[in-house]
């Protein structure tokens, strides 16, 4: 719904700022679903526990719009969301992440592309395998076979409007009788987490990390604000995550009774679409939501969500981004664009196909 053609924000998501909630399709042929777009409403819905997570079973009557992802018992944002958040927690205290040796696997990729002497496609040099590497490395999984997880994770995390069910459910078996031998276990509750952390700790990251790049190599200004500042660093991350919200489709929330959001009575039984991709560009909380600035202050952006389902591991993202975006900045301090199109992943995340640089 919000997919970009290029940096920019589409016009349709645009078009649907600040917009008071409404019934939309969300195909041509449908399934219809009310859309949320304000900030201040977006986060109310987050927040309300009447409004049911990704993983709930849908409310009878209405269409299931899960991914198969969403569908698994050990997905965090289901039925069984806080006792499986209270397990993986231990895994994203500070005190893990910082065994993570997140510097160790940016220089070790850096000196990758630095010997290969341009020019590079950093989706499959960078953006990609740091956090697929990062993610395996605090899960204590190999990393030799991250082009497959990659693809089979993409498409389990994809709505089933978006994708033939044959080809989701074939990469949902490859992606579980993989884990299923990493952890020497069929368990579905066991294999469904730790599938679920791999996803959700590589692609929103991966995707975050491309569209950071771009943005940066696009406004040099900006680009030499966080080459020369840690501090700086630290607040163009979540400018990032402003600009280039996480989930391109919005965040799906079922009805579980009727509830009045913005003015407006939603049905029990409704699928509400959290359009956060809109929501970050409210003028009411995000003055000249146009501008990237990596200097900028105020509002939380949503793109970690918000109450019961904040994300888990948004520290861990944080941190990489945080590292990899100076660390790339100053290894290759003439590095440029080497593409006039980007082609943009169709998938929840986002995210570039490819992200051709030279230097």
């Amino acid at each position: 719904m919000f997919i970009r053609d290029g940096i920019a924000p589409s016009p349709h998501m645009l078009d649907v700022v600040g917009t008071p909630p409404h019934r939309v399709l969300l195909t041509e042929a449908g399934p219809e679903a009310w859309l949320v777009t304000r900030y201040s409403d977006c986060k109310a819905v987050l927040a309300d526990r009447r409004f049911l997570g990704t993983g709930a079973a849908p409310v009878p009557g209405a269409p299931d719009l899960r991914p198969l992802l969403f569908r698994s018992p050990g997905w965090p944002g289901g039925p069984s969301g806080p006792e499986l958040r209270k397990l993986i927690a231990p895994r994203f205290t500070p005190a893990r992440i910082a065994d993570v040796p997140v510097r160790g696997i940016v220089s070790e990729l850096l000196d990758d592309i630095a010997s290969s002497g341009g020019p590079a496609d950093l989706c499959a040099a960078y953006t990609f395998p740091l956090p697929a590497r990062v993610i395996c490395a605090l899960l204590g999984l190999r990393t030799d076979d991250l082009v497959s997880l990659a693809r089979w994770s993409a498409d389990i995390v994809t709505p089933p409007f978006l994708i033939a069910p044959e080809v989701a459910e074939a990469s949902w078996e490859a992606i579980f009788s993989y884990f299923a031998r990493e952890l020497g276990t069929s368990d579905e509750v066991r294999v469904g987490l730790a599938i679920s952390l791999f996803v959700a700790g590589h692609e929103t990251t991966t995707s975050q990390l491309g569209y950071g790049i771009v943005a940066l190599l696009q406004a040099p200004d900006q680009a030499d604000l966080v080459r020369a500042s840690d501090e700086v660093a630290t607040t163009a991350v979540e400018e990032i995550m402003r600009y280039f919200p996480i989930n391109a489709d919005g965040v799906p929330r079922l009805a579980s009774e009727d509830v009045a959001v913005g003015g407006v009575v939603v049905p029990a039984g409704s699928t509400v679409i959290v359009g956060g991709p809109a929501a970050a560009f409210d003028p009411a909380h995000f003055p000249d939501p146009l501008r990237f600035d990596v200097t900028r202050d105020g509002a939380p952006h949503l793109s970690f969500g918000h109450g019961a389902h904040f994300c888990v591991g948004a520290a861990l993202a944080r941190t990489q981004l945080r590292i990899a975006l100076p660390e790339l900045l100053r290894r290759f301090p003439d590095l440029r664009l080497e593409q006039d199109k980007l082609r943009i992943r169709q998938n929840l995340a986002g995210g570039l196909e490819e992200l051709l640089v030279t230097w």
